[in-house]
Parts: C-alpha cells; sequence; structure tokens
C-alpha cells in the first residue's frame, strides 16, 4: 500500500522514467527475463501445466464459448440470487466443462470451503 495520493505517485514515476530512460528499460527488460530464465520457475510452471491441463483447457474453452456468445452470462448469482456485475464461474466437473454455475466471490468461496 502506497501512502501518496495517485497524483503524487505519478509524479514520481514520471520524474523517475524521465532520468536515463534507455538505462531504466534495460534494467527493466533484464529483472523480466530473470524470472523466466530461472530454471527452478521454470520446472514449477511445467509441473502445474501438465497437473492442471484438463482444467486449464475447459477454463480456456468456456471463455472462448463466452466470447462468441454460445454461452450468455446471467445478471445475477446462482447460489444467493443477488444481481452483481462481478460473476464467477465454478465448474463442478471439468469433464463437462459447459455446466457452469456463476455464483458471487463469497459463494464460491463457500463451494471451495466444503
Amino acid at each position: 500500500m502506497v501512502n501518496f495520493c495517485k497524483e503524487c505517485v505519478r509524479l514520481r514515476v514520471q520524474k523517475y522514467w524521465s532520468k536515463d530512460i534507455e538505462a531504466k528499460r534495460k534494467k527493466e527488460r533484464k529483472r523480466g527475463r530473470r524470472r523466466w530464465k530461472n530454471h527452478e520457475y521454470k520446472e514449477k510452471r511445467l509441473e502445474y501445466q501438465r497437473k492442471y491441463r484438463l482444467k486449464n483447457k475447459k477454463k480456456v474453452s468456456v471463455w472462448n464459448k463466452i466470447q462468441r456468445t454460445n454461452i450468455i452470462k446471467p445478471k445475477g448469482c446462482s447460489i444467493c440470487k443477488k444481481t452483481i456485475k462481478e460473476l464467477e464461474k465454478h465448474h463442478p466437473d471439468y469433464n463437462l466443462p459447459l455446466d457452469i454455475i456463476w455464483c458471487c466471490i463469497p459463494c464460491h468461496r463457500k463451494f471451495h470451503r466444503r
């Protein structure tokens, strides 16, 4: 959490980047690549991808269907019936990717606590 107002932070960032911008860009590029070159990080990422391959594949397919408007997102939570904009998708079974329960964040947390 920052103890400055947005305007002060914006001015500080502008001041920081205005001095020797090429050196700072080089530093930022190097910082970004450092994580990907870390062998341990790559192994963990690949292990996670292998472990949750089915889950991630189904999430992407549902997201694509929503983008193509084959699935219509409801205006409210399926559990508590509250009208809310930010709904999350809950998949009771990843083998049935289009079987989705649309729920608000508190209801989704309750699902995973069970």
